[in-house]
């Protein structure tokens, strides 16, 4: 049994002709679709079991978890570290989900966790180096914190 090839008509990637969405892109493979009329009970057509085809995922909306991910990593351990891939990963899937017309809030969130990921991460080394040069200048003193006894008969 040999499977036919079709080409998606929005994005031309080559797909199973039994394939009701594109791989590539998710979009219907069939540009116009008729609604069938309701089967009857007797009729052959009800009896037959058609699956239901999800629609698939695609190749790039990994990004969107990845960028995500990061971003909690990042307000809570990694710092930089991990703020910086996932600004990548959050970009790339906001301009995939933009150019397939797909929802950006995933991506709009990864980009905000991890930009204030890298914030904290500034504040605290800021806050850090603050610190240190409040103990030194505390360890260095004045003339004024030590009151010298007067030598005897003065």
């Amino acid at each position: 049994m040999s499977l036919s090839v079709i080409n998606c008509p929005h994005c031309q990637a080559q797909n199973i002709s039994t394939a009701q969405f594109c791989g590539n892109c998710g979009k219907p493979t069939t540009v116009d679709s008729p609604v069938a009329a309701p089967a009857t009970v007797g009729s052959s057509a009800a009896s037959a079991h058609q699956p239901v085809q999800a629609i698939p995922a695609s190749k790039d909306q990994w990004h969107e978890k990845a960028g995500l991910i990061c971003g909690v990593l990042s307000m809570f351990m990694c710092g930089v570290f991990a703020s910086i891939p996932g600004i990548y990963f959050s970009w790339s899937s906001l301009t995939q989900a933009k150019a397939q017309g797909r929802s950006t809030t995933l991506s709009n969130v990864g980009l905000l966790l991890n930009g204030l990921g890298i914030l904290a991460t500034i504040v605290g080394i800021g806050l850090f180096i603050l610190m240190v040069v409040m103990a030194s200048m505390s360890q260095t003193g004045s003339e004024f914190d030590y009151v010298q006894p007067m030598p005897p008969g003065y």
